[in-house]
């Protein structure tokens, strides 16, 4: 069974041209919540009542910090760099 990732929402005191927002579905169709994604790439996740579930922060390096509600670091990773072509 997969934890629920919960964290705080700070993309409420962003003003709402900062930032976009997506429903997401589960394979059955049914709505789960939203996520929503700030100007830096920051993706902060939410049921449907609003109550955040999750949040990654992206930082200069391109390792991305996944964080639960209480904002306890749930995991990393990192995406290597694209090579050129």
């Amino acid at each position: 069974m997969k934890p629920t990732i919960t964290l705080v929402l700070i993309a409420l005191a962003l003003p709402t041209a900062a930032w976009s927002q997506t429903r997401v579905y589960d394979s059955r169709g049914k709505s789960l919540g939203y996520e929503t994604t700030d100007s830096r790439g920051n993706i902060t996740i939410m049921d449907d009542r609003g109550k955040v579930t999750g949040r990654t922060f992206t930082d200069s390096q391109g390792t991305t910090t996944i964080y639960d509600a209480r904002g306890n670091n749930v995991g990393r990773f990192s995406t290597p760099p694209q090579k050129s072509k």
